[in-house]
């Protein structure tokens, strides 16, 4: 099987617009609070992409990603918190799995492309619930407006992983199915017990 066929697969089997959290949000049925925690908690997350691009050897989209973890602040802060260290144990084990995949270059490939690639689905629809169903400005939409329509990064991130070696391309495959699941799984972890979902 070759690698773009084991990255679709991975993607495919761990989509995130599945996830009963994301179908929540979209419904207006998400607890502003829930919300709150997201922002908050995942933010951790969103914290560390800025280190996966410097640690594969892109400063230039390292430093655009820190000014996007401000955006995803100012997201937080219209919902009353701040990004802060997660509390939720899917949420901690996704931190733990960006920091060790994000600590070497073709590893970070993977890990970075399970997230950038459902991006722009992610950020559109995410972006559309909360126009549709919470009372938020356009400052806190700001993070999933400049994400909606971002494919120039997937497209990036998979010609580079193309032109690894096959070892390290074996690696990067790996990489994107522990991150597809981890991300999976955090959405999971916060999802409230009882929650209405189409």
């Amino acid at each position: 099987m070759n690698f773009e066929k084991r990255l679709d697969q991975s993607i495919a089997k761990w989509n995130l617009l599945e996830s009963r959290f994301y179908k929540a949000w979209s419904e207006g049925c998400l607890p502003r609070e829930s919300l709150a925690q997201y922002a908050n908690e995942y933010g951790a997350f969103i914290s560390r992409i800025p280190e996966g691009w410097a640690n594969h050897g892109d400063d230039s989209i390292a430093e655009e990603e820190r000014q996007h973890l401000e955006l995803w602040r100012n997201f937080a802060q219209e919902l009353g918190v701040d990004i802060g260290d997660p509390k939720t144990k899917e949420v901690v084990e996704l931190v733990e799995t960006a920091d060790v995949l994000f600590s070497e270059s073709a590893t970070a490939l993977g890990a970075l492309y399970a997230f950038e690639a459902q991006q722009p689905c992610t950020a559109d629809t995410k972006l559309a619930g909360l126009r549709q169903h919470y009372d938020v400005t356009e400052k806190a939409c700001e993070y999933f407006v400049v994400h909606a329509q971002d494919y120039s990064e997937p497209d990036l991130l998979r010609s580079r992983i193309a032109a690894l070696s096959d070892a390290d391309r074996l690696r990067a495959t790996a990489a994107c199915e522990a991150m597809c699941q981890a991300l999976r799984k955090a959405l999971d972890g916060m999802t409230p017990a009882v929650i209405s979902v189409q």
